[in-house]
């Protein structure tokens, strides 16, 4: 494979390249020094400097923003987070991402052993709920930023699993889910009143 690389001027008059979309994400690199470090993918059309290609720009503008199909963060993450050449671990663990997607990674492997808790076993939101759920942690303070959480998080997994054998209703919601795993780790004296709150009150049959 040829590489290769270049810098383009934006300023420089009469300039061979110019933007079809996505100005105001990409005018953010000229207000912080850290956003110029950041990653970003972009595609390159090459057109005539004629009246149908300047129309054609347009068009290709109006396709962009009005008939595409948005890709969804589960697609997004699974692409992600199963490339680790691209990828890697201490990529994950940095600012483009954060902790929640490496520890993802990390914990994704063990839902086969979680029968117990059909949210995990749904391949196409299981990562985006075990993702919002480890972040929901983080901001919490609940587990550290460290290798430490793997286990922790592996070790509340299986006890949350056990608890949705016997009240099954609470391994089918992910908002249940995501509580069950926070209180688990934070007060878990209160777990099994708030399950007992949950049966008495329906509140696993409030549809996201």
């Amino acid at each position: 494979n040829n590489l290769a690389s270049t810098t383009v001027f934006e300023d420089k008059p009469n300039s061979l390249l110019s933007r079809v979309d996505g100005n105001h994400r990409l005018s953010a690199a000229s207000l912080k020094e850290e956003f110029k470090e950041y990653i970003t993918p972009f595609c390159i059309i090459f057109l005539s400097d004629d009246f149908n290609d300047n129309q054609k720009d347009k068009i290709i503008f109006h396709n962009i923003n009005f008939k595409s199909i948005p890709l969804g963060e589960e697609h997004s993450l699974k692409i992600i987070l199963e490339d680790t050449a691209l990828f890697s671990d201490d990529s994950l663990k940095k600012n483009n991402f954060g902790w929640e997607y490496y520890l993802t990674r990390k914990l994704m492997s063990y839902r086969k052993d979680l029968d117990n808790l059909p949210v995990l076993q749904d391949d196409k939101s299981f990562r985006t709920l075990l993702k919002n759920t480890l972040k929901l942690l983080i901001n919490r303070k609940l587990i550290p930023k460290s290798e430490k959480s793997v286990n922790l998080i592996l070790k509340t997994l299986k006890e949350v699993d056990h608890l949705c054998k016997l009240k099954p209703f609470c391994g089918k919601n992910p908002s249940i889910f995501s509580a069950l795993i926070a209180i688990k780790i934070e007060k878990s004296n209160l777990i099994n009143p708030f399950i007992d709150w949950i049966e008495n009150n329906l509140v696993y049959d409030i549809k996201e």
